[in-house]
């Protein structure tokens, strides 16, 4: 995991477009710390036995037939 002072949150800001102040830099590299570190605990639970899914509710075509 990236140590809260390695985020570039200056970098991310920049690509985003968005202009920072010194005291929103500070915050925002904070909470993006807090993202990542829950984004790692999500990869740690075990999903062993569970089914991938590409949507939680399965589609069907909504459409009646098309018949003259």
């Amino acid at each position: 995991m990236t140590a809260p002072s390695e985020l570039d949150v200056a970098q991310v800001a920049h690509l985003a477009r968005i202009a920072l102040t010194v005291e929103e830099k500070t915050v925002f590299q904070k909470q993006l710390h807090e993202i990542l570190q829950h984004a790692e605990s999500l990869g740690r639970i075990d999903t062993t036995g569970v089914e991938a899914t590409a949507h939680e509710n399965p589609l069907f075509d909504v459409w009646r037939s098309d018949t003259p």
